[in-house]
């Protein structure tokens, strides 16, 4: 993997880890995703947290700057498995 967060699960009892899959251009739903129903919580003394699965992005004259984009992204936020 590119990208990896072993952590999510290890540090505490999680109770639903919720795996989006998306692709790199759709940022903006996964923001959507992050700020609804994907939010990381806890409900009623359960853990939720949640990952978005990415692939690699397609060679060509911007693959190197949609990787850099997606490795900010996941500075900010923590969330994506490559």
């Amino acid at each position: 993997m590119l990208i990896n967060h072993p952590e999510k699960c290890r540090e505490e009892n999680v109770n639903l880890l919720i795996v989006v899959k998306s692709v790199i251009e759709q940022r903006d739903r996964r923001e959507a995703v992050r700020k609804t129903w994907g939010k990381e919580q806890v409900i009623n003394g359960l853990k939720i947290k949640t990952l978005f699965l990415i692939g690699s992005p397609s060679i060509g004259k911007d693959a190197k700057n949609l990787q850099k984009l997606i490795q900010f992204e996941d500075r900010i936020y923590g969330d994506i498995l490559q």
